[in-house]
């Protein structure tokens, strides 16, 4: 004679083990691609730097052309060039380290404090008056 047992109901769900291994997974891979996410983003805030640098340098060129001089006061990006000032979008200060009348050398910097000071191989942009950029994987 074959002993009745019920039959249980069957239950629906996940396990606690099931939700753990779940939540490792998920924890792993943002582990893996937050990392890649910040240095896409620092690299696409360098584009505020170059187009400030290209900017300030055909003001530049257009001043050379009119005063044959680079450094020509009548030259409107003279001042702020020597006082440095902050590009379009804040991410860095746009300066010059050389600036005379033959040649100049552009600078963009991450202000102190500033995202893109966790961009460590392209601390300071550069530009002068040949198109040589600085450094080069920064461009």
């Amino acid at each position: 004679m074959t002993k009745y047992i019920p039959n249980r109901a069957r239950q629906n769900g996940f396990t606690l083990v099931e939700l753990m291994i779940t939540v490792a997974v998920v924890v792993i891979l943002a582990a893996i691609a937050y990392p890649a996410f910040q240095d896409s983003v620092r690299k696409a805030r360098r584009t505020d730097a170059h187009g400030d640098l290209m900017q300030a340098a055909q003001r530049l060129e257009r001043c050379f052309t009119q005063f044959h001089a680079y450094n020509n006061a009548g030259c409107g990006i003279v001042a702020p060039l020597v006082a440095g000032y902050s590009s379009t979008e804040d991410f860095y200060q746009i300066s010059r380290t050389a600036l005379n009348a033959n040649d100049y050398i552009l600078r963009a910097a991450p202000p102190a404090g500033g995202p893109q000071n966790e961009d460590t191989g392209c601390t300071a942009i550069t530009l002068d008056q040949t198109g040589a950029r600085s450094p080069e994987d920064c461009w």
